[in-house]
């Protein structure tokens, strides 16, 4: 396929590599940071957008702060972020089956890797990177430090009529949703692999989800663009280089190693997620952290029961992940309706549960979502508070 973004983007980069490249503006790339933007043209309009991202050291560059740092991960579609170890709902029977293989192959790499002195979380990031020769699941989420990196795997097989996507988490972001008020179900951990071929290659690291439902709520900064098939891309001049050659090195003596481990269990890495992370978050889960983000404001008891009732409908739109979008059972919107509640509840004439949720939750009852706004009321009659009219109906 013929793309006007790549011949734009490849004379960019030869203006750039010469010393010459004028600052990009926004309209030089058809895409306004201020506001929703639909998806890019292709992917390399999207290489535009992160170019232009790095010029001005905005959401899609690298950062070198040790204290908030950015990963990047690249999806051909926007499918929900699962750890593997945790689909089908992270059921006990199947995690610990997956788990038992898990520590058969870390005990198989460092076995044979003595050399490299791997930790046993460095052995499961291993088995995590090549997870299919290894036939294994873990609690691993593989990112990297390089967003061009992620737009090649955003791109790669990508198909027309598709939306590919790159997004981008941030330390500080998570910290801000999750770790203050979840204790170790909300740490982020990032592990890093050196001295791996392919792994230095791709820039990964990978992130030890939290809990599985917490990390999916995050919702990161995202760029999507139009797959079009065929169209993947590649740059080698960057440093490190983009392209299949490099991101996939043929000398690669660590699969050929992974590809002869045996079937086998044995006992989980002693690193394994506790048995309190397979299942879902309850509402007194989110409770303690929204009583995090209140920055010790006090509750009125009226305000208070308000609170548990969302906090309530909040843990139960996560059993129906397949019906409703994460953006709208996400932690930013826990957050934003508990900010909410504190700020403007004494400004309300007649408080309702509706009425709380409008601004932050109404995308739901726009669409008219039929299994949350179900939850709704039975939450409402539930915890005996006002319900509210339904605005969508008017």
């Amino acid at each position: 396929m013929r793309s006007k973004w790549k011949e734009q983007y490849r004379r960019f980069r030869q203006q750039e590599q010469a010393g010459l490249a004028p600052p990009l503006t926004s309209q030089d790339i058809n895409y306004d940071i201020e506001r929703a933007n639909p998806p890019c043209e292709d992917v390399y309009h999207a290489a535009m957008y992160l170019a232009y991202s790095r010029q001005r050291r905005l959401n899609f560059s690298r950062s070198n702060d040790p204290g908030n740092q950015r990963f990047f991960r690249g999806q051909t579609q926007a499918w929900r972020v699962v750890p593997s170890l945790y689909r089908n709902n992270g059921r006990p029977s199947e995690a610990e089956a997956k788990l038992r293989r898990l520590g058969f192959v870390v005990h198989y790499l460092r076995n044979q890797l003595p050399g490299r002195q791997l930790t046993e979380k460095q052995a499961v990031a291993i088995a995590q990177h090549y997870a299919k020769e290894a036939r294994v699941n873990t609690w691993l989420i593989d990112v990297s430090w390089d967003p061009f990196i992620a737009l090649f795997f955003a791109s790669d097989n990508g198909k027309d009529g598709e939306v590919g996507q790159v997004w981008r988490m941030r330390e500080k972001d998570w910290s801000e949703l999750a770790v203050n008020g979840f204790g170790d179900m909300g740490k982020l951990d990032p592990i890093q692999v050196h001295g791996v071929p392919r792994i230095d290659a791709q820039q990964a690291v990978f992130l030890a989800a939290p809990h599985w439902s917490l990390f999916e709520q995050y919702v990161p900064w995202v760029v999507e663009f139009h797959q079009h098939t065929g169209l993947v891309f590649e740059d080698k001049t960057l440093n490190p280089p983009v392209c299949r050659a490099t991101i996939y090195p043929d000398d690669d003596s660590i699969k050929q190693i992974i590809s002869r481990v045996p079937d086998g269990t044995g006992e989980p890495p002693a690193v394994s997620p506790k048995g309190s992370m397979l299942g879902l978050l309850s509402a007194d889960d989110y409770l303690k952290n929204t009583e995090r983000w209140g920055d010790n404001l006090k509750l009125s008891p009226e305000q208070r029961r308000y609170l548990i009732a969302i906090c309530d409908w909040h843990a139960q739109l996560q059993q129906h992940g397949d019906e409703i979008p994460v953006y709208q059972r996400s932690l930013r919107q826990l957050s934003a309706v508990t900010l909410s509640l504190r700020v403007n509840f004494s400004s309300i004439r007649n408080p309702s549960l509706r009425g709380i949720l409008t601004g932050h939750y109404c995308d739901m009852y726009e669409r008219r979502t039929p299994v949350a706004e179900r939850l709704l009321q039975e939450v409402a009659n539930e915890h005996q508070i006002k319900l509210g009219e339904n605005s969508s109906t008017k």
